[in-house]
């Protein structure tokens, strides 16, 4: 078991400023008991404040800037966003489990009760300047669920695309040509 000493430990976190993955990397130990060390050593954590902000997270501030600019928020959406845009900001990306994008936008109609909108569906209302009707959908013409290029979406009906995914499917099964069920 390869156990380290607290002075090591502290040197290496908080006067040479590396980061827990570099300190396992370097000691050949686990990130997570790095991290319990830490805990168990009383040394203090960083905070996210204390890293400088990346060009990756300035950018998804300015977008988000553009998007919501002149829009009047009540108090409590105020107050919201202002401990949101402390962790990640409005504009945020994630990726979900499913494979899909969602942008974090709090006051967008469309997002769900955590505040995020799918990307595809953001993209085609932006594209097609109006709010998706609910009969609506966007379809990936590719497949790929995260390749949201507005030429990579297809406007579709629910009947239209849950028709085509079927007819696709009975394809594949009789293993006939797809390129006559793709567009």
């Amino acid at each position: 078991m390869n156990n380290v000493s607290r002075e090591e430990l502290q040197k290496l976190y908080v006067v040479d400023g590396k980061t827990m993955k570099a300190i396992s990397l370097e000691l050949g130990i686990a990130v997570g008991k790095i991290h319990r060390l830490i805990h168990e050593y009383g040394i203090p954590a960083r905070k996210a404040s204390d890293y400088e902000i990346t060009d990756k997270q300035r950018e998804a501030g300015r977008r988000a800037a553009k998007i919501v600019k002149g829009r009047k928020r009540s108090p409590e959406t105020r107050k919201k966003l202002s401990e949101i845009r402390k962790l990640h900001g409005i504009g945020h990306t994630k990726t979900r489990c499913d494979g899909y994008k969602a942008i974090y936008y709090p006051d967008y109609p469309h997002s769900n009760k955590d505040g995020y909108v799918m990307e595809h569906v953001y993209i085609m209302e932006q594209h097609i300047g109006r709010l998706l009707k609910d009969d609506e959908c966007v379809h990936h013409i590719n497949f790929v669920k995260d390749d949201n290029r507005i030429d990579n979406l297809k406007l579709m009906t629910k009947s239209e695309h849950m028709s085509y995914h079927n007819r696709l499917r009975y394809a594949k099964k009789r293993g006939d040509d797809l390129s006559t069920v793709l567009f």
